[in-house]
């Protein structure tokens, strides 16, 4: 960047966010959204999720766009087509719904991400990440997920007050 006199990267990637619906869900993927930042300072980060959300992200400085989510009804899914002259390169989704993966299809997005559970289809999606069968289902899925969109485990710390959840003991007996 010295060299070329560039006070920052160039910010090619065009990586679009799919946030989840729901407060509690956005604000527990805030610390991998913002070690995504951290890590990838080549990529142009646009989310997209509810307009309420907009003052909190743009307080985090976390993206360089948002775009919220239309009302749902007639000309939903055309929001989405006429994003298509944006060029997106990566979609994450961190929403659980054939209609988010179908917004992501419709941004002709080449490269569409999200975390497929146990019995779910999610066809839609080019690339899926599976947790382990036996994994206890909490928003660590999240971070974990983002480890394989170059978020570092140094980068990827948990909100306040969360932590891994004790590892489960056997029921003991009680004999009276």
């Amino acid at each position: 960047m010295r060299l070329r006199e560039l006070p920052a990267l160039p910010r090619k990637m065009h990586l679009w966010i799919r946030l989840p619906n729901w407060l509690g869900d956005v604000v527990m993927t805030l610390p991998l959204l913002r070690a995504l930042r951290a890590s990838r300072p080549d990529a142009e980060i646009t989310i997209i999720g509810k307009a309420q959300f907009r003052v909190l992200l743009e307080t985090w400085e976390i993206a360089d766009c948002f775009l919220p989510v239309p009302p749902k009804g007639f000309g939903y899914f055309r929001y989405f087509w006429k994003l298509r002259g944006r060029f997106p390169d990566c979609y994450l989704l961190f929403t659980n719904s054939v209609r988010s993966d179908l917004e992501a299809l419709f941004t002709g997005c080449p490269q569409r991400f999200g975390i497929l559970r146990c019995g779910q289809l999610r066809p839609f999606l080019t690339h899926t990440f599976t947790p382990k069968a036996d994994f206890d289902e909490t928003p660590l899925t999240n971070y974990r997920f983002g480890s394989n969109f170059s978020a570092t485990s140094a980068s990827l710390s948990p909100p306040v007050g969360f932590h891994e959840p004790p590892p489960r003991r056997r029921a003991t007996q009680i004999s009276h």
